[in-house]
């Protein structure tokens, strides 16, 4: 039999071994990609480790400067209930005539904290009496809220501590700043919430806010009831020695 000579052009090509792998290098590209997944993986996971690491010190540090204020703020309430409970009436410290000799100037203005930071006593007062930091007006103060359900009683705060933890004498060597407001109770119905009102009106009762301002902008609240027994025979006011400290609270923020 004759073979002829293939085509021009054409080449002939053995046939292909039965069962041969069609791509070699499969098996390594596929390996290539399963190895860049787990590294990225273990990248996130060394990073968040990282981030955990890091914040660690800053957690605990927020941790004990909340735990030192919240100390600071529970001294000043004691000092706070210390001097009402030395003050003759209670009228002059309700309309902010009189504060306590515990103050480090004027009821007003900024201070510079022991940390460098900076508050305002009139804004923060405004805060405490209508919410707002530019001042209240009448109408402001006696509206009704959740907060303030009290309306012509809502409480006036009054600034009467307030002075650095070190001056005040609650703690050496601390970078705190004490502020503590009297206003009269909200729960009187005499309508005069400068002026405590008699036992008949409710009197007899105020309520004390006392912030605890420390470095990072840490701030501690703490309000309570104080309140005494009087009475008005002829005219004349006498209150018996001694004052109770009740409904303690740690708030944390402003109060109102």
């Amino acid at each position: 039999m004759i073979s002829l000579p293939a085509p021009p052009g054409r080449r002939t090509s053995a046939p292909s071994a039965v069962g041969a792998s069609p791509c070699t290098s499969c098996a390594s590209g596929f390996a290539l990609i399963i190895a860049l997944l787990l590294l990225s993986i273990v990248s996130v996971l060394a990073l968040g480790l990282s981030l955990v690491v890091s914040m660690d010190p800053m957690a605990a540090a927020n941790q004990r400067e909340g735990m030192a204020a919240a100390y600071i703020a529970r001294a000043g309430m004691e000092l706070a209930a210390h001097e009402l409970a030395a003050a003759a009436a209670w009228d002059p410290l309700l309309s902010g005539a009189v504060t306590s000799t515990h103050v480090d100037g004027a009821p007003g203005g900024a201070r510079t904290l022991p940390s460098g930071e900076r508050i305002d006593l009139a804004q923060l007062t405004s805060q405490l009496t209508c919410g707002r930091a530019a001042g209240c007006s009448d109408a402001q103060m006696n509206a009704s809220s959740a907060a303030r359900p009290w309306g012509a009683n809502n409480p006036r705060w009054q600034p009467f501590i307030y002075g650095t933890a070190d001056r005040l004498g609650l703690g050496s060597g601390t970078a705190h700043y004490v502020v503590a407001w009297v206003g009269d109770d909200g729960a009187e119905r005499d309508g005069k919430p400068e002026e405590d009102g008699t036992a008949q009106e409710g009197g007899g009762s105020v309520r004390v806010v006392v912030q605890a301002f420390g470095p990072m902008r840490g701030r501690q609240t703490i309000q309570a009831h104080v309140s005494r027994r009087c009475e008005t025979v002829d005219g004349v006011r006498t209150c018996a020695p001694g004052i109770r400290v009740h409904n303690w609270q740690l708030a944390g923020g402003s109060v109102p």
